[in-house]
């Protein structure tokens, strides 16, 4: 084999798990610190409905975390894909009321975990094996 077959198969090899390890989901759990006296919020990711968004008082329960216990188990759960993913919480009448872009991206060349915030508030933490969010205004 000589130079030039190695280099071609080293490049093959770094293009396929590069794109393997780009099609990894992570699990996501999701709620709202808004009480349902004010309205039931609607989760949206990349403009297809999720579900509504159960409402969790953390002060009582403490906050959702990646191992499922009994608030976790409360939360709407959606795998979440590799990616730039666009989120929303929308009310009854489809406004968006809390937007959210999350970078959540792995491959051979490192990670990159990103948030940011459009309309309304949102707390989003992206872990290796999760993605947390609480969505408000």
């Amino acid at each position: 084999m000589n130079i030039g077959n190695s280099i071609v198969m080293a490049a093959t090899a770094t293009l396929i798990f590069a794109s393997c390890n780009g099609n990894l989901t992570r699990k996501g759990f999701f709620w709202t610190s808004i009480k349902p006296a004010d309205g039931t919020l609607t989760l949206f990711m990349e403009g297809k409905k999720v579900g509504d968004l159960p409402y969790i008082d953390t002060t009582k329960r403490g906050k959702p975390r990646c191992e499922v216990d009994s608030t976790t188990a409360r939360c709407l759960s959606a795998s979440v894909p590799n990616g730039k993913i666009k989120f929303e919480a929308k009310d009854a009448d489809g406004n968006a009321k809390s937007n959210s872009t999350v970078q959540n991206k792995d491959n051979i060349f490192g990670k990159t975990r990103s948030v940011t915030s459009g309309t309304g508030s949102s707390n989003i933490t992206v872990t290796d094996v999760c993605v947390i969010g609480n969505f408000f205004y």
